[in-house]
């Protein structure tokens, strides 16, 4: 085993009191979200004492993530979990990790929260949601609305009947559930034991004796839900209770005895609700204080459900309504309801590499402080839901965000518990304005979790008016074109599941290939551990379990895991994974494995593999993935036939409205920049290099930092829109309205908004993008020229070779297609139009008004530019665009004083960030601040057609602030002609600074440009240190982990 050097541990530096230590009582409530301020001064982990005893608490993502290492560290029961076992029992929260009474309830109600079980709690959690509408609309304009209180009566009466079948009746009391009031009792109670001191209980007798108390009132309540249920004589497995009851452990085959029911009922009575009405209180807490996002997140629901005074959402509705899921995910990043969780170390082990900690020793994860770790950026007590963003969570380490706990031991109902604040909080933004009448500053009230202490609201109902969407007519009816069909092509469907899901998903896909005529056998992947079918193509879909196989997956898997080079051979397969990306660590890793196992031991892949993920809804990807599939195999295998085109419908509805403007939905979370100069920067007579400076006024309030980007909505071109419109025969003044008929994935179509065919174009679909293999054979079924059908359909086969036309070039090229695509068609066709993102090239130290753009205008060799460069080259002073200021990732961030010296290598307008740095640097100078050394690599063409900046660099060198390398590809000085040449030349110069610490920026070309420098580095390093390709490969690695070699890189 490598050694690895210990650093001591830093005490936590409290006035320690006799007998109760540091944190007598710390029990991860008031005192968690003190302690962010503490792991920033004295590091990622650190010793307590509480009544004698050491306790670790950790706080930054270095040190978590190898405490969610469950081979390493498991859950362990703490202080606060063991005294609320005394009252509730050993349920799935509060039980030890070898209770066999754990993992048999465990295994037993997993089905109860699989991923489309959810779906069949919905019209329950929607009709509880409903009632407390009721008690709400009785208090709008009128009186304030206890939010916190209200919501708990909510969260209690979902779980209750979703559960367990049991009506609390919370709307229809004067006063709180009794249960509520001494579920109250009993965690205030548990927490004021906490900070008592060893052997003092004697002197709390009375205490005691009335939380006994109202525990007895709790189990009554139990007893009464378990009386109710055994009196309708139910055998069912419907829900958490019937499971409970009648349901067996598959592992041991026993069931529950009453005892072990009893704890699991009040378990999820308590964590099933508690943490769920705090998470939704501290959102609309959160929502109330920061307008902006709330006018996003009523936009959002405004856009799905429009007018409609009592909107009844489906499952899919509530996955589909991501920037409300982003607000309650940044509530819980905040304030996380249950602030702590506890892990224990199986055998001596080192934390983040530098922490000895031994056998046994408890370290307690401290969530308010590793959700403000540095890898969440500057302003982390700030509220901004776009840090959820896929493109920033997939940034971040996995294990940064913890809000349910971990691995096998982490919440079993948080996908319940998403759906329900989710769906709550989008009907309430719907239904209400709010009014924050007493400018209300957070109180986090304590007991074993948290919420807002005395938090109201006054309330308004919204009119209709205010959601701004017409009534929908029905719909038009679609022409159908011909379908193919398989004669009875044999196809294998496997599946490796453990709670049903996957299985189902493969139920369906099997159900849809044998409508479209194949012969189908279906089976478990371990059915097929001894022979993967080579005759004909087979299909796999995997999930993983914390990071495993499917019990009905291992043995396939263990066979892949020894493969043997060939042994697939013939073999053609494709892969759905299923997996929820909530569970960050582990997500899609056994599908991806089994993907790639097949792939190198000789299969051929039929299609890219899938990427369900039950966060936003499997069938977002699972759908068109099967489409995509039983496409591809039916233009192998299948021949024409009269009917319906496939078995899945087209994702949009088209209706004809009358006259409104979708200027809201369209632009919804963006602002009005204002166009100050668009100046040129390169010879704008020279094809494909034209680079521009745009510089925008920010609007009022707007405040960037250097390096910061902006990101645009840009149309599509006139060009491009109008020759859309005479392809498919379309009134680009006919106002329509597209509803979606199914979950048709990342959309920027508003739906249920009135909006006309021409804006529908210019802003939601990409008409320049080259089409696909699949579209391509979509076109020639809809094509009613044989010639021009067959010669699409050997387009297809080819295209992969050749440079691939757009959709509107194929039917201006085959002319019959004219009209024959429809606008539901063409917006299944096309993907979103996405917004564009630029880096910023100013400093508000010299421009704090105004943001500076250096725009790339790349030009085709027939003459099209980029749909979002080419837009913003032809911008005029005084014209206005829409776009979002968008933080940089904080590693990026250059400091002007750093003490160590600053390396910085660009290409073209990879140039733009570093501008930016280099006036920091000379506004410090200015300030009297000595600067460390920073050097400039950066690559163009040539000196006199495109050194960007040339004058302002040559002034920033002359007055100290960088030295400045440049290397013309078409002029290469000293045989330099990239970037990283320069750097190769200058290796001695790069060593010293590298010794010093030197911090490395790189931002370009991700094809070109950064691998270049990645070689150039590791050449120095191994020149300087004799080690090979390996470890230099390790040793840059390791720069990068420290944050010393950082890459802003892109495609080009």
């Amino acid at each position: 085993m490598k050694t690895q050097s210990s650093t001591e541990i830093p005490t936590l530096g409290r006035a320690r009191l006799p007998v109760f230590g540091d944190i007598g009582g710390f029990a991860g409530q008031r005192t968690a979200f003190e302690l962010p301020s503490a792991f920033g001064e004295l590091g990622s982990l650190i010793s307590a004492n509480r009544f004698g005893r050491q306790v670790l608490l950790a706080g930054r993502v270095d040190v978590v993530s190898d405490l969610c290492d469950d081979s390493r560290f498991v859950k362990f029961v703490g202080p606060a979990l063991k005294l609320l076992r005394g009252n509730i029992g050993g349920g799935l929260f509060t039980a030890d990790n070898d209770d066999p009474n754990w993992a048999k309830a465990h295994n037993i109600l997993m089905p109860g929260f699989a991923m489309d079980e959810i779906d069949s709690y919905h019209p329950v959690m929607l009709r509880v949601a409903d009632a407390l509408m009721g008690k709400w609309d009785a208090a709008a304009d009128r009186n304030p609305v206890d939010v916190v209180g209200d919501l708990t009566g909510l969260t209690l009466d979902t779980i209750g009947l979703a559960g367990f079948g049991y009506d609390f009746g919370s709307f229809g009391r004067a006063t709180s559930h009794p249960f509520v009031e001494a579920l109250r009792e009993v965690l205030t109670s548990t927490q004021q034991r906490l900070r008592r001191p060893p052997g003092s209980d004697r002197l709390f007798r009375r205490q005691d004796a009335a939380q006994r108390e109202q525990t007895s009132v709790m189990l009554s309540t139990i007893d009464d839900v378990l009386r109710a249920r055994r009196e309708r004589d139910d055998i069912s497995t419907d829900d958490l209770l019937g499971l409970m009851l009648n349901a067996v452990d598959p592992q041991s085959g026993a069931g529950l005895g009453d005892t072990n029911i009893r704890d699991q009922i009040v378990t999820f009575l308590v964590a099933g609700h508690e943490t769920t009405s705090g998470a939704l209180s501290f959102a609309l807490y959160e929502l109330v204080k920061n307008p902006v996002a709330l006018a996003r997140a009523t936009a959002e629901v405004d856009a799905l459900w429009g007018a409609a005074d009592n909107p009844r959402p489906t499952a899919d509705d509530v996955r589909g309504l991501r920037y409300i899921r982003q607000c309650l995910d940044e509530s819980l990043r905040l304030w996380p309801t249950a602030p702590g969780f506890n892990r224990v170390s199986a055998a001596d082990s080192m934390l983040a590499g530098r922490y000895p900690v031994p056998a046994g020793q408890q370290v307690l994860v401290v969530l308010p402080a590793l959700h403000r770790d540095p890898c969440w950026g500057e302003n982390v007590d700030a509220f901004d839901p776009d840090r959820f963003t896929p493109e920033r969570t997939a940034a971040r380490p996995v294990h940064a965000y913890k809000p349910f706990g971990t691995g096998e031991r982490a919440c079993i109902g948080s996908r319940f518990a998403v759906h329900e604040a989710t769906l709550v909080l989008g009907l309430l933004l719907h239904r209400y304005a709010f009014d924050d009448h007493r400018n209300y500053r957070l109180e986090v009230a304590q007991t074993l979790t948290v919420k807002p202490r005395g938090f109201t609201l006054r309330l308004r109902r919204r009119t209709p008016a205010e959601r701004a969407v017409a009534k929908l007519p029905a719909a038009i009816a679609v022409e159908s074109p011909k379908a193919l069909r398989a004669k009875g092509t044999p196809l294998t469907v496997l599946h490796g599941s453990n709670l049903g899901v996957t299985e189902r998903w493969a139920d369906t896909l099997a159900a849809r290939a044998a409508e479209a005529g194949f012969t189908v056998r279906r089976g478990s992947l371990d059915d097929a551990v001894d022979s993967l079918p080579a005759d004909h193509p087979v299909l796999l879909l995997a999930a993983s379990y914390n990071g495993r196989c499917t019990d009905d997956a291992a043995r396939f898997v263990e066979r892949l895991e020894h493969a043997r080079d060939g042994e697939f051979d013939g073999v053609r397969f494709g892969v759905l994974g299923v997996g929820d990306r909530n569970w960050s660590a582990t997500y899609q890793r056994v599908p991806t494995f089994i993907d790639e196992q097949l792939a190198a031991g000789g299969a051929q892949r039929l299609v890219p593999r899938g990427i369900a993920d039950a966060a936003v809804g499997l069938a977002v990807a699972a759908d068109p993935w099967i489409e995509e599939v039983l496409g591809t195999l039916l233009s192998e295998f299948g021949e024409p036939v009269e009917g319906p085109v496939g078995a899945i419908p087209s994702g949009h509805r088209i209706v004809k409205v009358a006259a409104t403007d979708a200027a809201t939905a369209l632009t919804a979370g963006f602002s009005s920049f204002t166009v100050a100069a668009n100046e040129p920067l390169t010879d704008q007579g020279r094809p494909g290099r034209t680079k521009t400076m745009l510089r925008l006024e920010l609007p009022a309030g707007s405040e960037y930092r250097t390096s910061d980007q902006l990101v645009v909505l840009a149309p599509n071109p006139d060009r491009h829109v109008k020759g859309a419109l005479a392809a498919c025969a379309l009134e680009g003044e006919q106002l329509v309205v597209v509803e979606p008929t199914r979950t048709v994935g990342e959309s920027r179509i508003p739906a249920g908004v009135p909006i006309t065919v021409e804006d529908l174009l210019r802003h939601t679909v990409d008409l320049r993008i080259p089409v696909s293999d699949a579209i391509v054979r979509r076109l020639a079924e809809l094509n009613p020229c044989p010639p021009e059908a067959r010669a699409l359909a050997d387009l297809a086969e080819s295209a992969a070779e050749l440079a691939r036309p757009t959709l509107i070039e194929l039917v201006e090229r085959y002319p019959a297609l004219t009209g024959r695509i429809d606008l539901a068609t063409l917006l299944d066709l096309l993907p979103p139009l996405r917004p564009r993102t630029y880096s910023i090239s100013s400093s508000p130290a010299a421009s704090p008004r105004a943001v500076e753009l250096l725009v790339a205008v790349v030009e085709s060799e027939v003459g099209e530019r980029g749909t979002g460069s080419g837009y913003l080259a032809d911008l005029a002073p005084g014209d206005r665009i829409r776009g979002r200021l968008q933080p940089c990732r904080e590693i990026f961030r250059v400091d002007p004083a750093s003490t160590v010296p600053t390396v910085l290598i660009a290409a073209g307008s990879g140039l733009a960030p570093f501008h930016g740095v280099i006036a920091d640097r000379l506004h410090a100078l200015r300030q009297g601040v000595e600067l460390v050394q920073a050097t400039l690599y950066f690559g163009c063409d040539h000196p006199d057609l495109d050194y960007l900046y040339r004058d302002a660099l040559a002034a920033a060198e002359t007055a100290g602030v960088v030295r400045v390398r440049a290397a013309f590809s078409k002029q290469p000085v000293e045989n330099a002609r990239y970037a990283q040449d320069c750097l190769a030349q200058d290796a001695d110069q790069i060593w010293a600074q590298l010794r010093a610490g030197a911090q490395v920026y790189v931002c370009g070309d991700a094809r070109r440009l950064a691998p270049g420098v990645r070689e150039a580095l590791m050449r120095i390093y191994r020149d300087n240190t004799g080690a090979d390709a390996g470890q230099a490969q390790q040793w840059l690695g390791d720069l990068g982990q420290q944050g010393r070699y950082v890459e802003d890189v892109y495609a080009s």
